[in-house]
Order: C-alpha cells, then structure tokens, then sequence
C-alpha cells in the first residue's frame, strides 16, 4: 500500500492534492531534495522537501483523526494514541519554524518530537495499566527522556533500532544533547540563518519525518491495525534513500516491530513481559 492509498482513504478529497502530484511528493526513488515536485515547476528544492513533511503530516493526522479515544478501553491504547497526536503537532509546528526560517528553534523543537515519539513507545511497551490509570488522571508522571530511551533500548527489535539511532554520531545525536550547537552558532547576533546550509536544513525535516512514522508505527500497535503497520513501514523504505543520502542511520529490511506484551487486564491478553524489559536495578522508578 503506497501513501496515495493511505491518502484516499483517510482524507477528504478537497484535502488531497492531485494524483500525480502526490506520487512526485512521496516517491522515495527521487533524489532527497534534489528536484522539485513536478518537472518545470519554479518551487525551490528545499520548499519541495517541506511540501513532502506538511504531505505526510497531513496524511497522519488524518488517520489519526478516524480512531475515537472512547473505543480503546485500555489506558496504555490511549495515552499512545494521544502521544503520537502529539508528535505529530510538534512535527506539524517544526515545519511551521522552519518554512519562517527560525531554524535555530526548530532544532530545539526536534528533542520534543522525539521525546514525544519515545513517551509512546515507553507507555505502550513498558507501562502496566494501572500506573498508566495514574498517568492518563494526571497523578504521575513520566521519567526523564535519558531513562525512557535507556529502557526502550532494551526492547526486542525496537531497542536495537533506538540503540543504532540513539548512539550514532550523525545527525539524530546532536538533537539529543542540548542547546550547545545551536547557542554556538550565533556568530552574529540576530543572525539566525547565516550558519545554516540547506542540507542542514533539510535534514531537520528529514528526521521529524522518521520520527513522526516511527510514532506512527507505535500507534498501529495500539489500535492493533497491522495492514497500517505495514503502510507506514513501506512509506518509511520508500523515503529510505533520501536518509541515506544524509547519512541517517536509518535500519533496512528489518522485522517489523513486535507489538506489546501485556498480562492483566484492559488490553489484549499476551504472555507476561519477559523480564529483560525491567531489570531489577529498575523495579522502582521515580515518579517524576
């Protein structure tokens, strides 16, 4: 299933672009920015690597917006489903940043689409439903973003993924590490472009795109749609080659995510978490 599929059958049409237009916008065969939508067209190559993230975005959104909360009778289900509607809001808002040429921002703004996208991941895999209860009424909270990801690394499959992007020293890793790259760019105040190059600038786009498909990949386990697993995986390998070509480690031909395993009521039934997912030195976690 392409994205135009996906497309079709979660927008309206007065949302779509044409059909042909919107196979130049997400076909992973072409170059990552290296032409624009349509031959002949005047749009800059970088305005052509936007209008494929708002595509996707607004593609997301859309199948996000046909699952009602009150159909997930577990509070895991929908504190994933509105994590991931978050991400992608803070996708949707690092876009806005970057088209205003407020790059700077937009790459703080990454760390929150990626903690947003791991807050998922963390709640639906490694959260039982009674502290997710407390989660979703607001009497506790998540640990830090280092604690997430160190217990999501751990996941099968998953973690192996986390592991390779989390610890790469391409571009996922300078998004995790403070605000020290960006502070050091100002060489001139009020200078909020000049030290950025386009493929800087693309490449920000480029990461929110994955991150926002690896949430919506966590999503389909919560909603356990596997054919929109698959889509999303194969709009993923699609748009493969333009992470390539910035040096993104982004994982080929690997299994699909496993869904969550749960014990105890509220979700579906599945055999108890193996206990590498909660070792013993973490049994207690803070509450904030």
């Amino acid at each position: 299933m392409t994205i135009y599929t996906l497309v079709m059958q979660v927008l309206p049409a007065s949302l779509t672009l044409s059909e042909a237009a919107d196979r130049k916008l997400v076909a992973g065969t072409l170059p990552i920015i290296a032409a624009p939508l349509d031959e002949g067209s005047d749009m800059s190559p970088l305005d052509a690597r936007f209008a494929r993230s708002a595509h996707l975005n607004q593609v997301c959104v859309g199948i996000l917006a046909k699952k009602s909360l009150d159909s997930l009778t577990d509070s895991r289900d929908r504190l994933t489903v509105k994590a991931t509607d978050y991400v992608a809001e803070l996708h949707r808002s690092q876009l806005l940043l970057l088209n205003d040429q407020h790059y700077g921002a937009a790459a703080a703004m990454m760390r929150l689409v990626m903690e947003g996208a791991l807050s998922a991941l963390y709640i639906l895999h490694l959260k039982d439903e009674a502290h997710a209860i407390q989660l979703e009424d607001g009497r506790t909270f998540l640990p830090s973003a280092g604690k997430m990801f160190a217990r999501c690394s751990r996941l099968p499959i998953i973690g192996a993924n986390i592991e390779t992007i989390g610890r790469s020293q391409g571009p996922f890793h300078k998004f995790t590490h403070g605000d020290m790259p960006q502070i050091n760019r100002r060489h001139s105040p009020s200078d909020w472009t000049g030290t950025f190059d386009e493929r800087e600038i693309a490449t920000f786009s480029i990461i929110a795109d994955f991150v926002l498909l690896g949430a919506m990949d966590t999503y389909s386990h919560a909603i356990a749609d596997l054919v929109l697993q698959k889509a999303i995986r194969g709009v993923r390998d699609e748009n493969g080659a333009e992470a390539k070509a910035f040096g993104m480690p982004i994982p080929e031909d690997d299994t699909l995510s496993p869904p969550p395993i749960r014990a105890g009521s509220g979700g579906p039934t599945r055999a108890p978490r193996p206990t590498v997912l909660k070792p013993a030195s973490e049994q207690v976690e803070p509450e904030s």
